[in-house]
This record gives structure tokens, sequence and C-alpha cells, in this order.
């Protein structure tokens, strides 16, 4: 009868897991090396910015106020639209932040218009704000100027206490 003893295998296996997790370990803590694909990922990022910051301008008409924006970034293609920039309240000069994403799920654009008040910086939320949403269940109307740099938008607004305000005309045109 031969007997095979596993020791000696055991032995080989925790020898070999501990190299293994030595050198994973190693991997983890030293820093990524720049490879060629670090260069051209720069540059393809490079060639995309122009197109995402042209700039526009915007106007906002509803029920008793009105705002002019200047868009600094304006981009609207055949699946999203991204519009954004600082303006103000045309009656008070009071600052105001335009921020307009839509995004095109199935059949239908969906995102929101929103209006800071009070602030004319991009990424500041205030108390005080307006939003008009977009979407498969809320109504709207979106006509696309023919040369395909700015657009027109009837939608509801709401203030951010949730109070309605009413329909707004949103027109939007981007720089050739």
């Amino acid at each position: 009868m031969t007997t095979l003893s596993l020791r000696p295998g055991l032995a080989a296996v925790a020898i070999l897991s501990t190299f293994l997790l030595v050198g994973c370990a190693a991997e983890s803590t030293a820093p990524p090396a720049s490879t060629p694909d670090d260069v051209t990922l720069t540059e393809q990022e490079e060639e995309t910015t122009p197109e995402a910051t042209s700039r526009g301008d915007v106007t906002v008409v509803m029920a008793g106020q009105s705002f002019t924006f200047t868009a600094t970034t304006c981009m609207i293609t055949a699946e999203d639209v991204l519009v954004g920039g600082p303006g103000v309240d045309d009656e008070s000069d009071d600052p105001a932040y335009l921020d307009i994403d839509f995004a095109t799920v199935g059949s239908f654009k969906t995102g929101e218009v929103r209006i800071n008040l009070g602030t004319d910086a991009p990424m500041t939320t205030t108390d005080e704000f307006y939003v008009g949403m977009i979407g498969s269940d809320h109504e709207y109307q979106m006509i696309y100027h023919d040369d395909g740099t700015g657009f027109e938008l009837e939608t509801n607004f709401l203030a951010g206490t949730g109070v309605g305000i009413g329909p707004a005309t949103v027109t939007v045109t981007c720089d050739a």
C-alpha cells in the first residue's frame, strides 16, 4: 500500500500563496507608471474641450420675471444638452446662475433647467431656485433651431419651495 503525505503539498501551496500575496501587496502600493496611453488620453481630452466650452446666450421668461444669461458652456447634440452660465434677473439685477442638463432616454429628453438665485457661480446651491423639469412625465415643448445651434423650450417651473410658478419660455442660442 502506498501512502502519500499531504504535508509537503500543503507547504508548497502555503509558500506560493505567500509569494503571491506579497507580490499583490507590492503592486497595490506602487505608483502607477506613465505609459504612452496616458499621453494619448490627455490629447483626446484636450481635443474635446473646445466643444464643451463654446459660448452662447440664454433668456428665460416666466410670469412676471425674466432672466438673461451668458452661457459659458453651451453644448447641444442629438442626444444631450448641456448649457450653463452666469446671469441676472432683468428687473432687479440680482445675480443668478443657469444649469441646463438634458439627456435622451428612449425617445424622450429628460432633465432640468435650474436657475440658482443669488449667485452667479457654478456648483453653488442656494436655498432659492427655480426649476423646470422635462421628461416623459412632464409636459414640455422643445423646438430646435434649424442650424442646430439652439432651441426654444416651453415648460412649467416650480420654486425651490415646491410652489408652482407657471409656464416659462427658455431660449438658448450657442455660438457656432
